[in-house]
């Protein structure tokens, strides 16, 4: 993956986003839940493991993995960043096409 550095802009000014290396990344299936808490967005990320069961069997398990809270504003940004990752990651219905 290329070494890009995300920016973002904060009162009109563009300014480097820092500390991606050392955040934790968060992998989940499914958010079971939303809550709005005093005025704040809140999801529930929930994670399905597999272990395996008693008699040779898997069991699967739900698994919160984080709590996100967060205000309008946070959660327009987080969905505008998934649409444009679910935008990049969508088949091209014309490969073969010319380019713009």
């Amino acid at each position: 993956m290329a070494n890009v550095k995300p920016a973002m802009t904060i009162a009109g000014e563009i300014v480097e986003v820092s500390g991606g290396d050392s955040a934790p990344i968060i992998f989940f299936d499914t958010v079971p839940a939303g809550q709005t808490p005093q005025g704040m967005i809140g999801a529930t990320l929930v994670a399905v493991t597999a272990a395996p069961g008693a008699e040779g069997g898997v069991i699967l398990q739900a698994r919160t993995v984080a709590v996100l809270r967060t205000t309008v504003q946070g959660a327009q940004s987080l969905i505008s960043s998934l649409q444009n990752g679910l935008l990049a990651l969508a088949p091209v219905e014309n490969p073969e096409g010319k380019a713009n």
